[in-house]
């Protein structure tokens, strides 16, 4: 069952953010996890209205609102990083942002857990996604201290659960040690285990990476602790990180230090022209604030690289 999100709704959501996903949860028992306020909606493919999923309807998209005190442009931030990462090639949860008439934009990100086929049912009218299973790394490694403590070793660690788990287990756990390297760049220190996944088909027979989400540049909000959810080893500051740490975690994670060396340079080679363009895509859309955010980015992308270089 669902009912028609009221026409004001994203407006008292910028403006009030947790009061009204408190409301909203409260309304769908849907509960979401995370710094950011949120709530899970349906997204019609038809007509792109928006409904709540109600009495166990399931949900299309996560809605975020930023917490402009804390936090300011948080929405664009993750936005901008997502953008980036597909145009990087690789695999990210889709999102868009929804202009208000109060406060910062919304970021709406498509779930990467739900699927449509023919077979969908319906449901008020409506075809109805299907569930497709999902584990962080906090559950599929079996770790419930989310933060990679001193000596943790989660990279390494959610490496080796990958590579066992998947049937392209090589690539698989090359593909979380690029999304770590990816997070460096971009100063993305928020990279804990439950923001790593792993996504079973729809006949659970298969299980792969999830798309790389929930990403933002912390570095550009003091407030931030520097040290990494899952870092390279030794020191776990972003702004310590080295190159032998690097080559030493790949090692650890089964992978040759000359690839994670390789990777590392193709990825920065390539960000500063995926920040212009993804940047420029937002502007279009009406969101100039992306401007002096992403300047930010690039400066701190190309410090972290000479850092490690």
């Amino acid at each position: 069952m669902s009912e028609a999100v009221e026409s004001g709704f994203f407006d008292e959501m910028a403006v009030k953010p947790f009061e009204t996903a408190i409301a909203t949860m409260g309304k769908t028992r849907l509960s979401l996890s995370g710094a950011m306020a949120k709530v899970g909606l349906y997204k019609s493919e038809e007509n792109g209205a928006w409904f709540y999923p109600l009495n166990g309807a399931a949900s299309t998209h996560i809605v975020k609102a930023a917490n402009s005190e804390q936090f300011p442009l948080e929405t664009i931030n993750e936005a901008l990083c997502l953008g980036v990462a597909g145009r990087m090639g690789l695999p990210a949860a889709e999102c868009s942002l929804l202009p208000v008439n109060a406060g910062e934009p919304l970021l709406a990100v498509r779930r990467y857990d739900r699927g449509f086929s023919n077979a969908s049912r319906e449901v008020s009218g409506m075809a109805s996604p299907c569930r497709l299973h999902q584990e962080d790394f906090s559950q599929a490694a079996g770790v419930a201290l989310k933060y990679e403590p001193t000596d943790g070793n989660y990279l390494s660690l959610i490496a080796s659960v990958a590579g066992a788990a998947c049937a392209n287990g090589f690539g698989e756990a090359n593909l979380v040690f690029e999304y770590t390297l990816f997070d460096y760049l971009m100063g993305n220190c928020d990279n804990h285990l439950k923001n790593y996944a792993l996504l079973y088909d729809a006949s659970w027979s298969t299980r792969e990476v999830a798309p790389i989400y929930d990403v933002v540049s912390t570095v550009e909000y003091p407030s931030v602790y520097l040290e990494m959810g899952i870092s390279f080893g030794g020191n776990r500051r972003i702004d310590q990180v080295s190159r032998f740490a690097i080559e030493q975690s790949a090692k650890m994670c089964g992978l040759p230090p000359k690839m994670a060396s390789n990777a590392l340079v193709e990825l920065h080679d390539a960000l500063a022209a995926a920040v212009a363009s993804e940047a420029d895509c937002i502007r279009q859309q009406g969101f100039l604030q992306v401007d002096p955010l992403a300047k930010a980015m690039l400066v701190g992308i190309d410090q972290r690289f000479k850092a490690v270089s």
